[in-house]
């Protein structure tokens, strides 16, 4: 009798499943599985009967249990929930019950039935017509498994046992959350006679003439497959033997230039999408067609806030094609094999893939690595299999240009097995893996979160250069910059970088300038897509989306599952039109009298670009004029003269798209440049005296209390730092509250007025604390317009590493909220930082206090503009006109303080008023959340600094 505790506590990968194979679309039949199939919910899988039961419940497949009613979602970034003790797992352990008819027609004679699984989380046994006939372990991997002989025409009996734990959940520790069930589609497969059980394409391209080689290998019991290649006069194609094919067009992310290959069996036609490219790596870089790569990458977890990871095909087209629309031109689908689907729509529109195998033990970090499941022999089976299926699935796509053996699970004997496994199937494509820092089994060297300054070490050797330079005591990761050159010959790719939690990522246009710099630097991945937000409800009935701790977790790691560039339902964050201007292939700066234009990209001209000039007057017109831009090649620029009309304030250069593409509309944006020619206009001020306090000011019925010092801010995921806190670092929000800057105290030490001029000193301290800042403020009005000059000096022992957030002056605008409308000139529209904003362009924007707000998962502070001239802030009948030289504004209808005690967006309410910051200078934001922290020239010091504004009622 089959047992379920076996199921549980082998590391052996499951029984029963067919070889591997390739995915591809043919004429014989599937049935889709997907819908509602009967469900029990046992807590204890060691107590559940031992045939798994016809439940009452209904549950949704593909989906996962915890989202529709059965235990809860859990979230850890790197600590196993359970105790560390493999192969074992603990009794408190539940397991759900599927059962499905699965109906059969009459003809089954000749034919294999097959049930295919995708994806089931963690481990599996299935029962068809009540004979048990194999289990699934690799949760995201393919399972194939023959029925035939239990099968017959009509109504079959198909039931599932899916385990939460298993001696595999030690290899899928994969900083997401844990989630249950049969989350990929599932499918009966009727397979003819003669069918094609297994194709493995290869379509190599000569650099030199252009030509193709195409092998195509064909398993089946027909003798003698019919293959061709739609719309192209190749000859007889004989299956295992090269055929040559002159000047074909080569596939890349930059052409996806794609053939059908047909392939006809006496029962079975196929048509697989293929492109020709060949991989190499020559002077330390990776090269595909003989052209350097350069990654301009993001990491993808599936992901939706209603069905976890039960991801559809059209979730998927939505990342990819939002991918492409925002210049991003690689995917690592982090941490597993994704749906097959995603690398179907990567070979069409266009995107390098690294395919990562199903394999994270990250836990066992945390325990000193002792036994750590990448170098127990008890586990190489399952990951050899782990491998081998992804490579045999995978193979054919084009897209795929690296194989990854994991992510984040140290180095061990395993890890070398993988490797040969993969090299065994498919030697046309390198391999990666980055956490074993010998890189003995990675064709690149590749490391995370590595600062600009390693970086631009590592970048400078060579061949030759690096072992004398490399001998100083630095350090590149684990390794000394001596035993990184000796890996010199290796290309250099930072798999991860740029976490993007929160406000943020800080400092993108350093990394992609020492790309720019240096060959063997190839690019990165930014961490990464999507936030993992849930959706849910707060206690008043309002939806969230949910974090770590909001499922009643014992152990759990926050919002740190909230780092993406798009929020939960996939808008956009402001980081992700960072990544799209700082990864664009034409780079456009612009003067007076000129624009100089690159072209970034590896082998494509511009021809497929139109370029425009537009020109904004001083109130915010704009017309535009096409430019005559001649193609550039790669590498290469052009200058081009401008001609400003007169009165232009503002000129911005844009690159489009010409024609449609696969993934954007003709029209759709690649790349600005701009340049400040002249000053905004303001409105003329209404003729009100305005009356000036130590803590008000008033006129024309407009009321600002305050000014008081802004010397802090909400801490950001970056400044709070969680994860570099845990691995031994300080965070700046660490720093700022053992400074007490949320707490500062003010004293007046002169105020003198003169008509209606008034001079007031204040010095500004710290609850606690010796340190703070004098405050010199010049106020004098004429003709409604109230100047106001500040001055900033700091006094006191400041720490010799202090920074502050921001320096500034706040004030509160009562009887103002949410709706109160709001324009300026500046950067935007949406927010921007000392190390962020690359996306936002000058020019004149508005909206409502609510649009200026970006929820993160966790309140943070946010949506501060830069560069700003001038801002118009609504007030009743009239307008509140500040103008000046160029500083920052927040404006929110919470303080700093309510802004940081909220744990959720939906517990910031209308206060009654709104919060104005004026910043004379602010800090940035970084990546230290899981990175380095913000850069030297970004970081604010307890330095000087100076506002100079004024102050009008206008009319609206």
């Amino acid at each position: 009798m089959y047992r379920t505790h076996q199921l549980i506590t082998s590391p052996a990968p499951g029984r029963g499943s067919n070889r591997p194979r390739a995915r591809f679309s043919s004429d014989a039949v599937e049935i889709d599985l997907g819908g509602q199939w009967r469900f029990r919910y046992h807590p204890r899988a060691d107590r559940a009967p031992e045939l798994p039961e016809r439940g009452d419940d209904t549950i949704a497949v593909p989906g996962m249990w915890q989202l529709q009613g059965y235990g809860a979602p859990a979230y850890t970034n790197v600590t196993y929930p359970f105790p560390v003790d493999p192969p074992h797992v603990p009794d408190a352990n539940p397991a759900g019950d599927y059962q499905r008819d699965v109906e059969l027609p009459e003809d089954l004679a000749g034919r294999r039935v097959l049930l295919r699984f995708d994806g089931i989380d963690n481990a599996a046994a299935i029962w068809f017509n009540g004979t048990w006939v194999g289990e699934t372990k690799g949760s995201r991997n393919t399972h194939e498994l023959d029925v035939t002989a239990h099968a017959r025409p009509g109504r079959n009996d198909l039931r599932v046992r899916v385990v939460q734990w298993s001696a595999s959940s030690y290899l899928e520790d994969q900083d997401m959350w844990w989630l249950s069930g049969i989350f990929r589609p599932a499918a009966v497969l009727l397979r003819p006679a003669l069918a094609i059980d297994d194709l493995r394409v290869r379509a190599d391209l000569d650099v030199a003439t252009g030509s193709g080689t195409l092998t195509v290998e064909v398993e089946s019991e027909d003798p003698v497959p019919r293959i061709s290649l739609v719309g192209v006069e190749v000859g007889t194609i004989r299956a295992g033997e090269p055929v040559t094919i002159p000047k074909v067009r080569p596939w890349s992310a930059e052409d996806p230039h794609l053939y059908t290959l047909r392939v006809e069996t006496a029962g079975e036609s196929a048509e697989v999408r293929i492109g020709f490219r060949t991989i190499d790596i020559s002077g330390a870089q990776l090269r595909v067609n003989g052209v350097p790569v350069r990654f301009r990458g993001v990491n993808r977890h599936d992901h939706h806030p209603d069905r976890g990871r039960a991801v559809t095909l059209e979730d998927i087209r939505t990342d990819l094609l939002l991918m492409k629309q925002h210049n991003v031109n690689a995917v690592r689908t982090a941490h597993y094999p994704p749906l097959p689907g995603l690398l179907d729509l990567a070979d069409e529109l266009g995107l390098w893939v690294i395919d990562e195998a199903d394999f994270e033990s990250h836990g066992f970090v945390e325990i000193g690595n002792r036994a750590n499941v990448a170098d127990d022999p008890a586990y190489e089976d399952a990951l050899v299999d782990r491998m081998q299926r992804m490579v045999a699935r995978d193979r054919n796509h084009p897209s795929v240009i690296l194989w990854s053996l994991g992510n984040e699970s140290g180095p061990g004997r395993n890890i070398e097995r993988m490797r040969q496994a993969a090299l065994d199937l498919d030697d046309t494509r390198p391999i990666h893996y980055e956490r074993d820092w010998t890189f003995e089994h990675s064709d690149l060297m590749s490391l995370m979160y590595t600062p600009v300054d390693v970086l631009e070490r590592i970048g400078r050797f060579d061949a030759d250069a690096g072992t004398a330079s490399g001998a100083r005591a630095n350090t590149v990761g684990k390794r000394s910059l001596a035993e990184a050159a000796a890996l010199a010959p290796k290309p250099f790719v930072l798999v991860e970088y740029a976490h993007a939690m929160g406000t943020g990522p800080g400092g993108l246009r350093e990394y992609e300038e020492l790309f720019r710099c240096y060959p063997r630097l190839q690019g990165g991945f930014v961490w990464e897509w999507i936030e993992h937000g849930l959706a849910t409800t707060a206690p008043d009935g309002q939806p969230r989306y949910g974090y770590g701790g909001d499922f009643g977790e014992a152990v759990h790691d926050g919002n740190f599952v909230a780092d993406g560039l798009l929020a939960p339902d996939r808008t956009p964050r402001p980081g992700l039109l960072d990544v799209k201007a700082v990864y664009a292939p034409v780079e456009i700066r612009v003067d007076a009298a000129q624009a100089t234009i690159t072209n970034r990209y590896e082998r494509s001209d511009t021809s497929a670009l139109a370029f425009v000039a537009q020109w904004s007057d001083a109130s915010g017109v704009v017309t535009e004029e096409p430019l005559e831009v001649p193609s550039i090649a790669p590498g290469e620029h052009v200058r081009l003269p401008l001609d400003p009309p007169d009165g232009a304030a503002l000129v911005t250069v844009v690159a489009r798209l010409a024609q449609p593409a696969g993934w954007a509309d003709a029209g759709h944006e690649i790349a600005f440049g701009e340049q400040l020619l002249g000053t905004p206009a303001v409105r003329p001020p209404l003729p009100e005296r305005w009356q000036i306090e130590d803590d008000s000011l008033v006129a024309g019925g407009v009321r600002l209390e305050g000014p008081t010092l802004g010397a802090w801010r909400a801490p950001t995921d970056n400044d709070r730092a969680v994860r570099q806190v845990e691995l031994g670092s300080t965070s700046e929000a660490a720093a700022w509250a053992a400074l007490h800057l949320h707490a500062p105290g003010g004293r007046t030490t002169r105020l003198d007025r003169d008509g209606d001029a008034v001079h007031l000193s204040r010095r500004w301290g710290f609850a606690g604390r010796d340190v703070g800042f004098t405050e010199d403020t010049h106020a004098r009005q004429h003709g409604g317009v109230l100047h106001l000059d500040t001055h900033f000096v700091p006094f006191g022992p400041w720490p010799v590493d202090a920074t502050v957030p921001r320096l500034g002056l706040d004030l509160e605008l009562p009887g103002l909220g949410a709706q109160t409308r709001v324009r300026w000139f500046g950067r935007g529209f949406h927010h921007t930082y000392p190390d962020t904003g690359s996306g936002m362009r000058l020019g004149w924007f508005d909206g409502t206090v609510t649009d200026l707000q970006e929820h993160y998962l966790r309140p943070q502070d946010n949506g501060v503009r830069s560069d700003v001239r001038a801002l118009w802030i609504e007030h009743g009948e009239h307008w509140l006109q500040i103008a000046g030289e160029p500083f920052s504004f927040s404006l929110r209808p919470w303080s700093d303080s309510e802004l940081d005690a909220a744990a959720h967006p939906d517990e910031l309410g209308e206060t009654g008023r709104l919060v104005l910051s004026l910043n004379a200078a602010v800090h940035g934001v970084g990546s230290a959340a899981c990175g380095p922290g913000v850069l030297p020239q970004h970081r604010l010091r307890p330095t000087p600094a100076e506002l100079h504004l004024q102050l009008a009622v206008v009319s609206a």
